[in-house]
């Protein structure tokens, strides 16, 4: 690996007036763009696509796993098959909106793809690894805090609907549906349709109960993730001025201060909001609510007990932890609060 080293680069403060506005608005520029391509668009709906495609093909509908992939997966394909193309083609909303463009967007993809396995899907393991867990030395930092909580919460759901259906290690290593699942989907599977789903790290099969409960956990997740990565976006987002996609060196403003001349002209910046309120707006359901509409009334009554404790408890909480943090100064994070967070990724 190559290292670059820019001693010469400079550094911009408050104190710098117009110039530091101008190095903030190019690092939420380039933010931006790393979050549509990165963390949404690849680490949540590319990642969610191929597990509720392999879950179609080897989960049958009388398997009491097809429940969760029914529910936790709506959506899902119907949005990547008509929004995928609108965002990354030719002429698509990147290209538009971003300067890197199309090709620049497939290029960051590409690159993402590379780095990202299934061990990165791991809520709590994730935020050790990016070194940001320990309260005392970040204690502001509402995504780790509200999300600990709804990760510890799915944990336990899982955990008891698991149950109910598998009560020994042998139950689940002997479940030949699971195992061409996991075997479909992991990038090392064998066979003819082995490896299909070309998911880098997945286990290709599932011995205990424990492993279970850990992977339904991630997959239950990732629409969790994706609530959390991508409806801020219509608050955030549709504010031009606050978050641009790009900027302009326009020579009626002074070279390296900000200007308003930086902007995106009022073509550029209705697009942004269209597409900012589209993408941020629209929810079908409320996490864990589909408990009335399940055929099994053991797992209905695990599906109500664990909406309700999130409902009520976490909810609670969580509302608790936004009023002290408004009354500290900082922002509130309602983007994990029961109520507000689907089942599934369909936007």
């Amino acid at each position: 690996m190559v290292h670059y080293y820019f001693t010469d680069s400079p550094v911009y403060t408050p104190a710098d007036g117009n110039r530091w506005l101008l190095a903030k608005l190019l690092y939420q520029v380039a933010d931006f763009a790393y979050v549509e391509m990165i963390e949404h668009l690849l680490k949540t709906h590319m990642i969610l696509q191929p597990i509720c495609v392999v879950a179609k093909r080897t989960i049958s509908k009388y398997h009491p796993l097809n429940e969760l992939f029914r529910w936790h997966c709506r959506g899902l394909i119907t949005t990547n098959v008509i929004g995928f193309p609108k965002l990354i083609q030719p002429e698509g909303y990147m290209h538009r909106l971003f300067s890197m463009g199309h090709v620049g967007s497939i290029e960051l993809l590409n690159k993402g793809y590379v780095d990202y396995s299934w061990k990165d899907t791991d809520f709590w393991e994730n935020i050790r690894k990016r070194g940001v867990d320990d309260q005392k030395k970040l204690p502001y930092f509402p995504y780790r805090d509200d999300g600990k909580l709804i990760w510890q919460q799915i944990q336990s759901y899982v955990h008891d609907y698991v149950s109910l259906y598998y009560g020994t290690n042998k139950d689940v290593s002997s479940d030949s549906e699971l195992e061409n699942f996991t075997n479909e989907l992991s990038d090392d599977g064998f066979g003819k349709t082995g490896g299909i789903g070309k998911l880098k790290g997945f286990p290709r099969r599932l011995r205990t109960k424990s492993s279970l409960i850990e992977t339904l956990s991630r997959i239950l997740w990732l629409p969790i993730q994706h609530n959390a990565v991508n409806y801020p976006i219509a608050y955030y987002g549709a504010f031009v001025p606050n978050m641009p996609t790009k900027l302009y060196d326009d020579p009626r403003g002074k070279a390296d201060e900000y200007s308003f001349y930086n902007l995106p002209d009022k073509n550029v910046a209705t697009v942004q909001a269209v597409v900012s309120m589209s993408l941020g707006s629209l929810r079908f359901d409320n996490l864990l609510d589909y408990g009335p509409r399940m055929v099994d009334q053991d797992a209905a009554k695990v599906v109500k007990k664990h909406y309700r404790i999130l409902n009520t408890r976490v909810k609670a909480i969580i509302d608790q932890r936004n009023d002290e943090r408004f009354k500290e100064g900082h922002l509130t994070y309602p983007y994990l609060k029961p109520g507000w967070i689907p089942n599934s990724i369909h936007t």
